[in-house]
């Protein structure tokens, strides 16, 4: 966005252009492939950071907005994603946190029923994300 600026002093008239621009840098990528819904292609996402740069005479000055996100590389599909996970993409593998079970689980089988329960919510959640993206 480019909003040119005239400033009048004493009789001199003076022009100054201002704007922001958006530089994209790519942090890396996603070590495991996974399937992207949209292009159902297994890929693995790129890691983006997205900002936006105040200028004056096109150069830019400092930063005024910064957003992270992940990207596949085969439909450009891009999944908005929290701070924390987006600053190590070693993190983005691994599971969400979960709450020890305190209870003797001696066959292991309640943990599976709880893994599988959890894996459910966040694939309903990235479903929802993913719809209101579309």
């Amino acid at each position: 966005m480019i909003q040119p600026t005239i400033l009048n002093r004493k009789g001199t008239d003076m022009f100054v252009i201002i704007g922001t621009q958006v530089k994209k840098e790519e942090l890396g990528c996603i070590p495991e492939p996974r399937i992207c819904p949209r292009c159902r292609r297994l890929v693995h996402y790129q890691v983006i950071r997205e900002q936006r740069w105040f200028t004056v005479f096109w150069v830019p000055l400092f930063p005024v907005q910064s957003k992270q996100y992940i990207q596949c590389p085969s439909c450009g599909l891009a999944l908005q994603m929290d701070e924390p996970q987006i600053d190590d993409p070693q993190k983005m593998n691994e599971p969400q946190a979960t709450i020890p079970d305190k209870s003797a689980d001696t066959d292991g089988a309640s943990t599976l029923k709880k893994g599988a329960r959890q894996a459910g919510r966040l694939a309903g959640r990235l479903k929802k994300r993913l719809d209101e993206m579309i």
